[in-house]
């Protein structure tokens, strides 16, 4: 089975979005899991960068399980067409950019340590060090504390994982599908670990993909899902305003979460045309984006903190819009010229996305 147009089309106008999703849950200076009280601005914040935005990630792995999956036979040379193929989009630019970072920093604490006033053989000490190589290990792995150099590729590295065990998935969308399922979703609901995430959403779209179910079914009721997902969304963004138990908001927020998915997926079915065709010309970009908004938006954050110009929650506020703005915009522009003047370049560290 091939994947058909209007799948492929929703794919296609949902990339950047998702990533500016992406670009807003690292742009939150707050968290509602600290038993912290945050009071007006606070609640934009939770509404958007720990609600709406969080249906990005699972909806990604949803979608790179379904088009691994949507024409997977389970023959050897079709599994290694596909692994060919997510060398070159995953693998590559998961190297490129982990591996520039960590360079970025070694290097940056090397010429901080030549200017410092040490001997000769302490320098040769600090170019030997045996923890450069397990801190390089780390950048590429996260197995010190699960996040690679740059932490928002935690994503990617956890795709390649996933892809390279998928005959395991087939063969478990096929013999047990639903209670793999249940076993995979019930812990995540319960606690809501970023752990548990990855697995959960690559299968369900394993099964999308292998169940043939029709995913436009949902579109007649988008206009009932939209409202009732907002007011589910406004609700849980107030409970975590104020000081609450973080286990009694996590399962309800998760399975807001799956009402999300369902949402943004249906109303890519009423987008103006317009707005579709903006969307599918910033596709190409969204890569690129991903990968260079942190440490942007860290950094920023930093510099912020120091002159003190989040301190009033006021000021936080129109500061959280502005980062994600400022953000965008910046990424997008850095990636049009890149791709103007070295589109082979582009190519390579974006996994040639460049549709």
């Amino acid at each position: 089975m091939k994947i058909n147009p209007e799948i492929s089309r929703r794919i296609k106008v949902l990339r950047f979005p998702l990533i500016v999703c992406i670009v807003c849950i690292h742009s939150s200076l707050l968290n509602p899991y600290q038993n912290q009280t945050y009071l007006g601005a606070g609640f934009a914040e939770f509404f958007i960068s720990w609600n709406l935005s969080r249906v990005a990630v699972p909806l990604l792995f949803i979608i790179s399980g379904y088009l691994f999956f949507v024409n997977f036979d389970m023959s050897g040379e079709t599994y290694r067409k596909k692994l060919k193929s997510r060398v070159r989009n995953l693998l590559i630019p998961y190297l490129f950019w982990n591996l520039s970072y960590w360079l970025m920093l070694f290097l940056w604490r090397l010429f901080k340590n030549l200017k410092s006033p040490i001997r000769a053989e302490e320098k040769i000490q600090f170019l030997m060090n045996p923890d450069h190589f397990f801190d390089l290990l780390n950048a590429v792995t996260g197995f010190y504390n699960f996040f690679p150099a740059l932490y928002q590729f935690w994503y990617v590295r956890d795709l390649i994982i996933l892809i390279i065990l998928a005959p395991l998935f087939w063969f478990l969308a096929k013999k047990l599908p639903y209670i793999v399922l249940l076993l995979l979703a019930v812990p995540w609901l319960i606690d809501g670990k970023i752990e548990r995430l990855s697995s959960l959403f690559f299968y369900c779209g394993c099964l999308l993909a292998i169940k043939n179910w029709d995913v436009t079914k949902f579109d007649r009721y988008k206009l009932f899902i939209l409202p009732t997902y907002l007011i589910l969304v406004g609700i849980i963004a107030g409970f975590q305003s104020i000081e609450i138990e973080p286990a009694l908001i996590i399962p309800w927020a998760n399975l807001t979460i799956l009402l999300g998915i369902i949402m943004i997926w249906s109303m890519t079915d009423a987008l103006n045309p317009q707005v579709e065709n903006a969307l599918s010309s910033l596709s190409g970009f969204s890569f690129f984006v991903y990968a260079t908004h942190e440490p942007l938006i860290t950094q920023i954050k930093i510099t912020t903190h120091k002159l003190g110009i989040t301190v009033n929650p006021l000021m936080q506020f129109f500061f959280y819009f502005a980062l994600i703005i400022f953000t965008v915009i910046l990424t997008l522009f850095i990636a049009f010229i890149i791709r103007k003047y070295t589109p082979k370049f582009y190519e390579l560290i974006t996994g040639s996305r460049n549709y």
